[in-house]
């Protein structure tokens, strides 16, 4: 029950085979900012699918998020400069600008109507900002146009740049879609970050950049330095699950299976007495089980994959341990509903959640 980790029988084997079968051999490797007709199928999606105006030309293709940061902190010199990311948030980006010698800044997203104070607080002057505005990870909720656009306003007056990682809005459950940061303000700093990762299947390693065309010019200079990245056939495969309609058809799909495993997990949640609340479950493949003050989160996990159940201790994604709000990080993406009721029935009966229960 990790969150991110996807069911590989949920895609279509017809459709990803024709995908793969569609391949031809290359001449040459692909173009650095990705082939003419990948980067025109990303960009038909992102109109289609987010209402987000793009250019075939603005689309950077990259080998996973960790790529596109370290392509975007290379291209706008970051090193040794700051950058605020969430708090708490994708551990990974932490890492990732840790190991690139950008000073990365923790901002505090518990309230999401006090992130655009929690910005302007900061201590340090910060030259871009990793926001996951759509589907806060890992908490889950979602910021709402008003303060989107006071966000928009406030980057543009202090130069700041918008990193919006638009990981999993495909998947949304009784809530209208939200405008992207990008969208809202085609002509702010916004730099719209997708991946096939979290849709599809995590083992393409594509994402990709939208990148407003004011800032295209050194990111294409730092794609061309470092070279293409994903290879042809991957490319190809991913441009034909995207123009033959299988992807559109993926989602709608694995959104009614998600919608079901979704509703299987708050339901068997309910009968965990140590759980005080579940929050994010308005989009995206996982919720947080918030933990009565008594219970050990760590504990609990290390309990849990004792038992072969693995799930995630809020606290990994914070910058610092918070013992006084434990909580756990639970995915659905992975697991069908007879096998969460089962996951979770198991989860009750760990040590550290009975003697929380005062049994």
């Amino acid at each position: 029950m990790r969150p991110g980790d996807l069911n590989p029988d949920d895609v279509s084997r017809v459709g990803w085979r024709a995908a793969w079968r569609s391949i031809e051999p290359s001449a040459t490797p692909p173009p650095p900012p990705g082939s003419p007709a990948l980067r025109e199928a990303l960009s038909a999606y992102l109109r289609s699918s987010r209402g987000l105006p793009c250019d075939p030309r603005q689309i950077v293709v990259c080998a996973g998020t960790a790529e596109a940061l370290t392509l975007l902190t290379l291209a706008f010199k970051w090193q040794g400069r700051a950058v605020a990311v969430e708090d708490p948030g994708y551990p990974a980006i932490r890492r990732i600008f840790q190991a690139l010698g950008v000073q990365w800044v923790p901002v505090d997203v518990t309230d999401p109507d006090q992130l655009l104070t929690r910005l302007q607080s900061t201590q340090t002057s910060i030259q871009a900002a990793y926001l996951t505005p759509s589907h806060q990870y890992p908490l889950g909720h979602r910021i709402n146009p008003d303060i989107r656009g006071h966000i928009l306003r406030w980057a543009h007056g202090a130069d700041v740049i918008l990193v919006e990682d638009d990981y999993d809005s495909e998947f949304r459950f009784g809530v209208s879609p939200l405008p992207s940061l990008a969208g809202l303000d085609t002509a702010a700093s916004t730099i719209y970050l997708g991946t096939m990762s979290k849709v599809l299947d995590p083992g393409l390693r594509l994402s990709y950049l939208r990148v407003p065309t004011h800032l295209l010019e050194s990111v294409l200079e730092t794609r061309d330095m470092l070279g293409a990245t994903v290879a042809a056939p991957v490319q190809q495969a991913v441009t034909h699950l995207l123009t033959s309609g299988e992807l559109a058809r993926h989602i709608a799909r694995v959104r009614k299976l998600y919608q079901d495993r979704r509703a299987t997990m708050l339901q068997s949640l309910e009968k965990v007495a140590a759980v005080t609340h579940v929050t994010g479950t308005e989009a995206g493949l996982h919720v947080l089980a918030s933990l009565r003050q008594d219970v050990s989160a760590s504990a609990t996990v290390e309990q849990a994959r004792a038992r072969g159940i693995y799930i995630t201790d809020l606290d990994d994604y914070r910058a610092y341990p918070d013992p006084l709000n434990p909580g756990l990080v639970l995915g659905y993406g992975q697991l069908k509903p007879a096998a969460i009721r089962q996951a979770v029935s198991r989860l009750a009966t760990l040590p550290a959640l009975q003697e929380a229960n005062g049994r």
